[in-house]
């Protein structure tokens, strides 16, 4: 090797580590202006932005369809049920649940859902998702009013109520079985702007009110106004009922750690007018709320069928109503209630009463619960076998599908009830 050779060599050598070394300062300095990242979760009670991005359009295709009323019978909450079976108004959700969406849901506007991230005190463990059930969590799109014919489904004489005007799309609706006067005859209803965010649909045999600033609804229900007689047990009822599908690919009861159900609720009016003609297999006032628990598996012959979980929240029959199962006709579907001992033993009262009387007044103590439902999901699971229901479906196949949410009043009742603080929380595993 000659000197000049190995002085060119010396040169590329020297010329390669000060470059390399070039590129390190380059990339710690960089690294030092950046900043450490940050993992907190975001404020404003941890919620994060939404998560959109995550749901594919074969998600949007799994909402349910829209949900309607549950019911040819009223729940079992005690030994004393309601005989329903000659209404009309259970069978529509059933067939909407079969049908797959209704043209609504085919629209291309993907569905919003809340996200919170949860971050572990613990690096070496991974993050969980926490998350709202709930599209459009905050009322902002309004509602989708159904009409009063259960034979289509409500499209007939359905509107939109949507008091902000929001150009999104409605995820959430609102039931009218049985009701007489659809909110959507003028003769009958009026749409008041009440102030302060406040808005509400007045009609002659319902009222439903929203607080788009607190979210807190008002439901009334005026039978009185309803029914011409009595009802013998027969005939359709009132209803003033909210409801919501969900996404089911979010909702897969295996693949859940907690579904947390968070209400407050308070009964500011009631007035019996039945009198003598009271019969408690016939007349009731029940405010209620229903999950939808379905099987989702495609390759099972159960696929589809699904059972009622339901909150008992108020029954002017009981002040306490126990866990309870019984088959609706209207539906053909198993109804499993978890009584409402559950809902407010961590106070140790139901408010909607007192001394044994019910206790209604605009200045009620509101009765309040969080619960995680989860364990009472999967029990429903096991009751429904027991009675002889969904045989053939296992814990891996159910997925919650959808809820609603309001007055059922088969008797000659007035009643109003506020609820707030109304949220579904699940986390994923």
């Amino acid at each position: 090797m000659t000197k000049i050779d190995f002085k060119n060599k010396k040169t590329i050598f020297l010329a390669g580590v000060g470059g390399l070394l070039l590129v390190l300062i380059i990339i710690l300095v960089i690294f030092m202006l950046k900043g450490p990242k940050d993992d907190s979760p975001s404020s404003s009670s941890g919620l994060s932005s939404l998560i959109n991005s995550d749901l594919t359009q074969s998600d949007n295709s799994e909402f349910e369809s829209d949900l309607q009323s549950q019911s040819g019978d009223e729940i079992g909450t005690s030994s004393t049920t309601i005989d329903q079976s000659d209404s009309e108004s259970g069978s529509v959700l059933s067939e909407q649940l079969q049908s797959g969406k209704t043209s609504e849901q085919e629209a291309s506007s993907k569905p919003k859902e809340s996200s919170i991230s949860v971050v572990s005190s613990s690096t070496s463990q991974p993050s969980e998702k926490v998350y709202s059930l709930f599209s459009d969590p905050n009322f902002e799109n309004g509602f989708k009013v159904f009409g009063m014919s259960t034979a289509d489904g409500g499209n007939e004489g359905s509107f939109v109520f949507n008091p902000l005007e929001s150009s999104g799309r409605q995820y959430w609706q609102i039931a009218q079985w049985g009701s007489r006067y659809s909110f959507a005859d003028s003769a009958h209803t009026k749409i008041k702007k009440l102030g302060n965010g406040v808005f509400s649909m007045d009609n002659t045999t319902k009222v439903f009110t929203i607080d788009t600033k607190t979210n807190k609804m008002t439901f009334t229900g005026l039978a009185s106004k309803c029914y011409d007689t009595h009802r013998t047990g027969s005939e359709p009822w009132l209803h003033l009922l909210i409801s919501q599908g969900f996404v089911k690919s979010k909702t897969k009861v295996s693949e859940l750690k907690s579904v947390v159900v968070k209400h407050s609720n308070r009964l500011t009016m009631f007035e019996d007018h039945m009198g003598s003609a009271f019969n408690p297999s016939s007349h009731a006032a029940q405010f209620l709320m229903y999950f939808s628990v379905s099987n989702n598996d495609i390759n099972s012959p159960e696929l589809n069928r699904y059972l009622w979980f339901g909150f008992p929240f108020f029954d002017n029959r009981h002040e306490w109503n126990e866990a309870s199962s019984m088959y609706d006709k209207g539906t053909n579907s198993l109804m499993v209630g978890i009584g409402n001992r559950v809902l407010y033993q961590t106070n140790g009262k139901n408010n909607c009463w007192k001394n044994g009387k019910i206790n209604a007044s605009p200045n009620a103590e509101w009765s309040s619960f969080e619960l995680d439902v989860l364990p009472l999901i999967k029990q429903a699971l096991i009751t429904a076998h027991k009675d002889g229901y969904l045989l053939q479906t296992s814990l891996e196949q159910l997925v919650i599908s959808g809820m609603n949410m309001g007055w059922e009043i088969p008797g000659t009742y007035d009643a109003t009830m506020e609820v707030k603080d109304f949220s579904v929380t699940v986390t994923a595993k």
